[in-house]
């Protein structure tokens, strides 16, 4: 589904991600790891099309998006949800995953009930401002505009970042039904347990480059990734 080789980017002279390659097969979860710092952002954010890439190549779907910019990624069917949300905050919650179907392309978007059936809080809260919800609701108002695109795959970017322990079981659980769907899984993630829980296999990345890939269930027991995360 997604094939990154020796992706470079940054911010000017800054390069934060260097030489990252993976591939994420169809239906799968793959973790990124790393400490605040490694990079993992920069690095998704550059294959959604966010931010420049300064060398490497992005193929999508057997596609080369590399040169796309991100409202073509969206198009394509390759959803990012950040890490900070980023929703307009005076739209209702019906609104934004209304606005949210406008990156579906031809793809058939989903029926808002398919939405609330996986977020029930969302249909309670439809009328109220995306600025009124908890920081928990956020998070599955962004999960569920990036749906409403009916994307291939989903880039969620660090999304259990401030959220309370009990949010986090219902965003974890909602990641592993969305897999479940057929949908491709790129996360984000510093919380070795919550990638554990939803991915299979693991990149872990340090000072902007890859220091380990394998499986999931061992990265808790590499010296390696204790490394990269504690060094």
């Amino acid at each position: 589904m997604l094939e990154v080789n020796n992706l470079s980017a940054g911010y000017g002279s800054v390069m934060a991600a260097q030489g990252l390659s993976l591939q994420v097969g169809a239906g799968e979860a793959v973790a990124i790891l790393g400490a605040n710092g490694a990079g993992k952002t920069t690095a998704v954010e550059a294959i959604a099309g966010l931010i420049s890439k300064t060398g490497g190549t992005v193929m999508f779907g057997g596609k080369d998006i590399s040169k796309h910019k991100a409202g073509a990624i969206a198009k394509a069917g390759l959803s990012l949800v950040p890490q900070w949300r980023e929703l307009f905050p005076t739209f209702s919650v019906q609104e934004t995953l209304e606005i949210g179907a406008n990156a579906a392309g031809d793809r058939k978007p989903p029926e808002l009930e398919e939405i609330f059936t996986l977020f029930p809080k969302l249909k309670e809260r439809r009328a109220q401002l995306a600025s009124s919800l908890s920081g928990g609701e956020q998070q599955m108002l962004t999960i569920g505009r990036s749906l409403m695109a009916s994307p291939k795959m989903i880039i969620f970017d660090e999304p259990s970042a401030g959220l309370a322990l009990g949010i986090v079981k219902t965003m974890v659980a909602s990641i592993k039904a969305i897999q479940e769907r057929g949908v491709s899984i790129l996360l984000v993630e510093q919380n070795l347990d919550i990638a554990h829980a939803i991915a299979s296999r693991a990149i872990v990345m340090s000072a902007g480059r890859v220091a380990w890939t394998g499986l999931m269930e061992e990265a808790k027991e590499s010296e390696a990734v204790k490394e990269a995360f504690f060094a």
